[in-house]
């Protein structure tokens, strides 16, 4: 499997305290890795909407070696993705398989 894509892995991080003194979350750049980043397919949406809501609007496979948790998220193309689960989908950590909602910033 070919990753043609570069994605950015940002952590979450408690940066500056704001003027009440609550600490701020803010992401940081944790590494980039290679990836495939593709848009959900229909029949994929239909599958998934069998058995409740359909939030992820993304798949991105990415090799088992990138250090990514469920609490991270992914940045390629200028557009944000939250990470809403990963899988090892070929078994035996061959690639990972996130499935990934496009963020929509304010």
């Amino acid at each position: 499997m070919d990753f043609p894509h570069t994605v950015t892995i940002q952590r979450a991080t408690d940066g500056a305290i704001d003027d009440r003194g609550v600490a701020v979350q803010t992401w940081a750049d944790l590494a980039t890795a290679r990836a495939w980043v593709q848009p959900k397919n229909a029949r994929e949406l239909a599958q998934l909407s069998q058995s409740g809501p359909v939030t992820s609007s993304h798949t991105v496979y990415l090799w088992p070696t990138a250090d990514v948790t469920e609490a991270d998220r992914l940045v390629y193309g200028g557009d944000t993705y939250q990470i809403e689960g990963i899988r090892d989908e070929a078994g035996l950590a061959h690639h990972f398989k996130l499935d990934c909602k496009l963020v929509e910033e304010d």
